[in-house]
């Protein structure tokens, strides 16, 4: 099924003798079987040589989604390589056929148990060991929206570009984090069944429905933040029903919620008024937003949301482990400024 997607697999990074019995294996299993089914296509070519520097950016620019999996790995740099030559060059892009003001697309599979993987917040993470979930992630890259891949190469590309030897000479012994927290359910905690859910919502005549933004309205995984076209429907036919008050909780600013939640048009009242508070102490907001800065150019995926009261910090789409390390420090370094409240 992989190779009926691409037509190369591409093996590298081999040595040892186990790994050479191994390769004498899977180079008479693609001559077989694999070639047997895809005769016409070739699907796996096998390269058991070292390749120079030229082919394999050749290679990795051709490539619509590179594997790195790694049952152990450090700093491995193949991802790193491959994102940038995805963002192709001049020279690299006329070889090619490709125009400059192309847009750009890459994906990484990658080990989870590889040095560099918490760095690339986009990576599609894998158990090397378990074979069906690296199947899965494979299509799943293969088979993505060119616009999510479109996003996700631009991640990954702006983080490789800024992130060069200075930048890491600079920030040595920053972002090794101080501890993390364990978060579990209450035991009393029950899930309700959809059974008991459309039962109790055909009783009632008055219903209030809370929905939270991020992992209801949009995909918690989702570097798209804006709510699909199904969704938008739904929710305009939940805003419908008179017997509805419907209620979208988010940590996300007011204009950022306005814009993406438009087309609801039942969802308040336009022509309202707004309360307002009187005005309060911000300077604080000089102090926190550099710091935040910082942990944000040193964590790959987290970002600063700037609201009217309050500068949030987000780590979400970072690696679970390193973001909430980094977010352990930020906070024990927030709490240690003198002579602040924040």
């Amino acid at each position: 099924y992989l190779c009926n997607h691409r037509p190369s697999l591409f093996l590298s990074r081999c040595s040892g003798a186990h790994v050479f019995k191994f390769l004498r294996y899977l180079d008479q299993f693609g001559k077989t079987k694999v070639h047997d089914q895809f005769e016409k296509t070739k699907p796996v070519i096998l390269i058991d040589r070292p390749v120079g520097r030229s082919k394999k950016s050749a290679y990795y620019a051709v490539a619509e989604c590179c594997i790195v999996n790694a049952v152990r790995d450090g700093m491995n740099l193949v991802p790193y390589k491959y994102v940038v030559c995805r963002q192709g060059t001049p020279q690299l892009d006329e070889a090619m056929g490709v125009k400059m003001d192309c847009p750009r697309t890459s994906m990484l599979v990658m080990s989870e148990f590889i040095g560099c993987s918490p760095s690339l917040s986009e990576t599609i993470r894998v158990n090397p060991w378990d074979i069906d979930a690296v199947a899965e992630a494979l299509n799943s890259a293969i088979t993505m929206l060119e616009s999510e891949k479109q996003l996700r190469h631009e991640k990954h590309f702006r983080y490789v570009s800024s992130h060069d030897i200075a930048y890491w000479a600079r920030s040595f012994g920053i972002g090794f984090g101080l501890g993390f927290r364990v978060l579990s359910l209450s035991p009393s905690f029950r899930k309700l069944s959809t059974d008991y859910i459309v039962s109790a919502y055909k009783r009632t005549t008055r219903r209030a429905i809370f929905l939270d933004y991020d992992g209801t309205v949009v995909p918690q995984s989702s570097i798209i933040k804006v709510p699909s076209p199904e969704v938008i429907t739904v929710l305009n036919t939940l805003c419908n029903d008179p017997k509805n008050t419907v209620f979208i909780v988010s940590r996300r600013g007011r204009s950022s919620l306005s814009e993406w939640l438009a087309p609801c048009k039942g969802l308040w009242n336009r022509s309202s008024d707004l309360k307002s508070i009187p005005a309060t102490d911000l300077d604080w907001k000089e102090i926190v937003e550099p710091v935040m800065k910082f942990y944000t150019e040193a964590t790959d995926g987290s970002n600063i949301e700037t609201k009217e009261s309050a500068v949030v910090w987000h780590h979400q789409d970072t690696d679970p482990d390193f973001g909430s390390f980094q977010a352990k420090e930020l906070l024990d370094h927030l709490e240690n400024i003198d002579d602040h409240k924040i």
